[in-house]
């Protein structure tokens, strides 16, 4: 017979070892390691619908700016934008190769190929001798339909480093021409100029029509709104729209005074109906192009209608995931942030007040030399009286800068962009202008150019747990691949 105490020595032998199990079995975790992750669907291998994202310029402080308002004007507090109520969120680091602060076209090729490139260039490798295989390519060289939307020219360098690879972000019509061959299913947004020859107010000299190549094999065409408006994109299984000769219109003119071009959401349903067609799935890149350009001239309230006019793009992907719970991959991200966007308290209301542009209602003055007609035009648009002195300042600091100033003041190199696109990425203009608005808005900017400021990334859906140790913008494409089981990056 057992006495007690033998039965509790061995009772307690029993205990001891069980713990030892669990304790085994329970992982610990360092400051690095994700303790919590929230709860998601039984989700298949393999996303069959990936959608990506890129708010091109936009970093965290422009999610802010546009949350902010939403929570303002709803009076909710706890309001998020689509965007920001995802899965998984993180920050990148937007480095260059040998370079803090990359353009778009070496931040581009970093998300569509897993690799590191010099500013300028178009997915090739940085002595721009060889072609990088890109996420586009890679995966619609598995069978999948792919996409390409952006409300800029869709020859730019952030769609360009998808589905193209050229020495230079330049070489537009280039661009254009290797969509054709490469026959991408689905391509929306402006940039006409790039598929005309010159006798047609085109770019082109090599007197190809890129249209009638679409059209001729078997692409539905969209040249204007009223096509849009009446198309039928469920019926079609491969689309070009081209809906302005550069730039699509701003969201902040669209909203005030009559919509002439399709929004970047209406571009994004349309482009899932047309690629979902395809019972391989699809890959579709929306960019949000025009959220660089209105940051480059400092213009707060174009700032705020372009990314809101994104963030419902974005919420046309999450209602189509809520159809597809188990199937769908969504990625929101930006290449890099511009305008050194700073936010202190700010004043919605007088932000509400300004219904035009900065390029549309401001610029065309500081073009003309009309002092007069800027200060006219700053108390119509902004509601700001400028005294004559002010505006003599103004004048004064307009005429003492120059493009190359301020490229030097950003660390950017002349030889990698020319005159045209200096004159973009560092607007003198709004330089100059911008700052007599940041009493009014409590909106600051530091910078006309770009900045190295970390970007968030979130992701919600099929495969987003893999996202959460990604650190840079190369670190994106790369983790998408691995799960596709694609290879991207160099091409041989």
């Amino acid at each position: 017979m057992i006495k007690n105490y033998q039965k509790y020595v061995i009772a307690s032998i029993l205990v001891m070892i069980l713990l030892g199990v669990m304790m085994y079995k329970i992982p610990t975790h360092d400051t690095h390691e994700v303790i919590w992750q929230p709860e998601q669907p039984e989700y298949a291998a393999q996303p069959r619908y990936i959608f990506m994202f890129i708010g091109d310029g936009m970093g965290m402080n422009h999610r802010t700016l546009a949350e902010e308002y939403r929570r303002w004007r709803a009076g909710d507090p706890s309001y998020l934008l689509a965007m920001n109520n995802m899965t998984i969120s993180t920050m990148l680091s937007t480095r260059g190769l040998n370079r803090l602060i990359p353009d778009s076209g070496a931040a581009g090729t970093a998300l569509a190929t897993g690799v590191q490139s010099q500013n300028g260039v178009i997915s090739m490798n940085e002595d721009r001798t060889q072609p990088l295989r890109t996420i586009l390519q890679a995966l619609q060289d598995e069978g999948m339909a792919v996409g390409l939307v952006t409300d800029v020219a869709v020859t730019h360098a952030t769609p360009a480093t998808f589905g193209a690879n050229v020495p230079n972000r330049r070489h537009q019509t280039d661009i254009a021409l290797q969509y054709f061959e490469r026959e991408i299913d689905f391509i929306a947004g402006g940039g006409r100029r790039y598929f005309l020859p010159t006798e047609v107010n085109g770019r082109r000299t090599d007197d190809q029509d890129l249209i009638e190549a679409f059209y001729d094999i078997g692409y539905t065409i969209n040249l204007n709104l009223d096509d849009f408006l009446a198309t039928n994109f469920s019926e079609s299984d491969r689309f070009l729209g081209l809906f302005a000769s550069n730039a699509l219109s701003s969201a902040i003119t669209q909203t005030n005074q009559g919509q002439t071009t399709p929004t970047l959401a209406q571009l994004t349903q349309a482009g899932i109906d047309v690629l979902s067609n395809d019972e391989e799935g699809f890959f579709l890149m929306v960019e949000g192009g025009l959220i660089d350009t209105v940051s480059h001239v400092n213009d707060t309230a174009s700032v705020l209608h372009q990314i809101l006019a994104f963030d419902e793009a974005i919420q046309v992907a999450i209602d189509f995931y809520h159809k597809h719970p188990e199937e769908t991959l969504i990625i929101v991200t930006s290449d890099h942030e511009s305008g050194g966007l700073g936010l202190n308290a700010i004043n919605f209301e007088n932000i509400e007040t300004i219904t035009t542009s900065f390029n549309s209602g401001i610029k065309p003055y500081l073009s003309e030399g009309d002092w007069r007609g800027l200060q006219d035009a700053i108390a119509e648009h902004w509601h700001l009286e400028l005294t004559d002195l002010e505006i003599e300042m103004l004048r004064d600091r307009f005429e003492h800068l120059s493009t190359l100033d301020i490229s030097e003041a950003f660390g950017l190199e002349s030889d990698d962009l020319d005159d045209d696109d200096l004159a973009y990425m560092l607007e003198i203009g709004g330089h100059v202008v911008a700052p007599v608005l940041f009493d009014e808005t409590g909106v600051t900017w530091s910078a006309q150019g770009h900045t190295a400021a970390h970007v968030p990334l979130t992701v919600m859906g099929v495969g987003s747990e893999r996202f959460l140790s990604v650190q840079h913008l190369v670190d994106v494409p790369n983790v998408l691949a691995d799960k596709m089981g694609v290879r991207i990056g160099l091409s041989n």
